[in-house]
């Protein structure tokens, strides 16, 4: 009875393999690829993440227009500079903290919202940024627009770069990403 092993080896006894210096040259490679990739492929992580903070915030601008249509009133929106937290203001007149209760809506509640880790928005002087919108959706009679802006800005930084969002008196909300 003959035994399959000298088969199996006389199938592999003319294979070449692999020296170590091919295996030293495609590790060396793969380095280098990895070296270029990874701060590109990091930078790009940070910017998404601040262009998705900027989006999340043109949403809830947009909720909050939404909200002011449905009930028939003023809704504001309130940047807080000292927590750095965003939300629905519901005390008159405005405070510039967000609340998580409707005084005239006791069974709902609102959750108020932070920025993501790497990202906050640029507060001018370090005030309290505070967006209303009326029943029809708009700002109201006298909402200041600085001079030569196309709205009011909310200007989001991250480590990955920046992003604005921009609110006009209409009431249409979008973001910039230079």
């Amino acid at each position: 009875m003959k035994d399959n092993y000298p088969v199996t080896a006389d199938k592999w006894r003319n294979q070449r393999g692999v020296s170590l210096m091919d295996t030293v040259i495609v590790a060396l490679i793969v380095a280098i690829v990895l070296a270029i990739a990874m701060p590109v492929a990091t930078k790009a992580i940070y910017s998404y993440r601040t262009t998705m903070a900027a989006d999340r915030i043109a949403e809830r601008l947009s909720a909050a227009r939404a909200l002011a249509m449905a009930e028939n009133t003023n809704v504001t929106i309130s940047f807080n500079a000292s927590s750095g937290q965003y939300g629905y203001d519901f005390t008159s007149p405005p405070d510039g903290v967000p609340d998580t209760q409707d005084p005239a809506h006791l069974d709902l509640s609102y959750y108020v919202e932070s920025m993501p880790d790497g990202t906050s928005i640029s507060f001018p002087s370090n005030s309290n940024i505070i967006i209303t919108f009326n029943s029809r959706g708009e700002m109201p009679i006298g909402t200041v627009i600085p001079s030569g802006a196309q709205g009011l800005k909310v200007p989001v930084r991250g480590t990955g770069g920046s992003a604005t969002v921009w609110v006009n008196l209409r009431g249409k909300t979008w973001v910039t990403v230079p």
